[in-house]
């Protein structure tokens, strides 16, 4: 089926067209083609239309797509795209495409004035023919003004969906945002119960999984960044994350840089993605890794004064046994009667 298309070129963050405008009132004929460059490869593209407030997101397929036909009224629509992929996400600048107005109305037509030569035909042909073109052309324009009905139904069905799944996903993200918090702090406390702890945060995080991937299954779209924060969560659940801290937040900012070096070895390339990182000093943020900087943590900052440093706490544990068995491990070992004495055990539960 033929349509119009109108081209667009992104290179980065930036997006150019040759077509400068289109003609409004066009329902399922107006295509946009979107052309990338290699900084956009992995990304998944949606397209944005936006004429005044109103603003429609519409999923690429093959980089192309159907202009929303709202955003076809006579005035100026702006366009753009954005891609996701796990945590990175990226932009382009809005680009103005004028909608000039078409000769389209919606009307009852009406025969024209006849001219004497029409008129003097048609006394010739007879009032039969007359008669019989009428019910014809009445029946056409019923059968368009069924089929634009029809249209119109169909388009407001599709945008109150679009409307609950919009707002569903809002309330994820939401939900998302606290139960984020939530896993942080509950690591924080698994350093007194360790077992305990680790094992409610892993069936928290898997919950939490389950709840976007219900989700996703009932609406039919995908959330990938959703899913790579949720894995994090569950790494960091399962003891992939970890911790370390500095005296000062220049200390830390100087170690990042590759100016100033640890005593234990550790650089930036032993970071994971979740890992906190501390700063003992009063007045300044902790930090956590994000895979490729160090961001600021939401929480309040709380005073380290009190708390045993790392090389103190190995000094304290020197020549102490530490294992880390399964739950069914450590049963086993109990039977057999050959726990270790002195040894201190962390125990984690094991996925079904």
């Amino acid at each position: 089926m033929s349509t119009q298309t109108l081209s667009f070129n992104i290179t980065g963050s930036s997006i150019e067209s040759a077509d400068v405008f289109i003609a409004a009132d066009s329902v399922n004929y107006a295509e946009a083609q979107f052309n990338f460059d290699e900084s956009w490869a992995t990304l998944y593209k949606t397209a944005v239309f936006r004429k005044d407030e109103n603003v429609y997101h519409v999923v690429l397929q093959d980089d192309k797509c159907k202009i929303p036909f709202e955003v076809l009224v006579d005035g100026i629509m702006y366009v753009s795209c954005f891609g996701v992929f796990n945590e990175k996400r990226a932009t382009t600048i809005e680009l103005p495409i004028q909608v000039q107005k078409s000769g389209y109305v919606m009307c009852i037509p009406q025969e024209p004035t006849p001219d004497p030569y029409n008129f003097f035909l048609s006394e010739v042909t007879g009032k039969a023919n007359e008669a019989e073109d009428s019910a014809v052309k009445a029946e056409s324009f019923a059968t368009s003004a069924s089929d634009y009905s029809s249209a119109a139904q169909k388009s407001l069905d599709t945008i109150n969906i679009l409307a609950e799944v919009v707002k569903t996903a809002e309330q994820r993200v939401c939900e998302w945002t606290d139960a984020t918090h939530m896993a942080k702090q509950s690591a924080e406390e698994s350093k007194n119960n360790a077992a305990l702890s680790a094992q409610e945060a892993k069936e928290f995080a898997e919950t939490t999984l389950q709840s976007i991937e219900q989700h996703n299954s009932n609406t039919s779209i995908s959330h990938p960044d959703i899913r790579a924060l949720a894995n994090e969560a569950k790494d960091i659940a399962k003891g992939k994350a970890n911790s370390i801290s500095f005296e000062t937040e220049e200390q830390l900012k100087a170690w990042i840089r590759g100016e100033y070096e640890r005593a234990d070895g550790k650089t930036v390339s032993d970071l994971n993605v979740g890992d906190n990182l501390y700063v003992i000093e009063l007045g300044v943020p902790d930090y956590w890794w994000d895979g490729e900087e160090a961001q600021p943590l939401g929480a309040e900052k709380p005073a380290l004064s009190e708390y045993v440093k790392k090389e103190e706490l190995e000094a304290q544990l020197s020549g102490v046994v530490i294992k880390e068995v399964s739950e069914t491990e450590y049963k086993e070992a109990l039977e057999n009667n050959t726990v270790d004495a002195g040894a201190i055990y962390f125990v984690y539960g094991e996925e079904e």
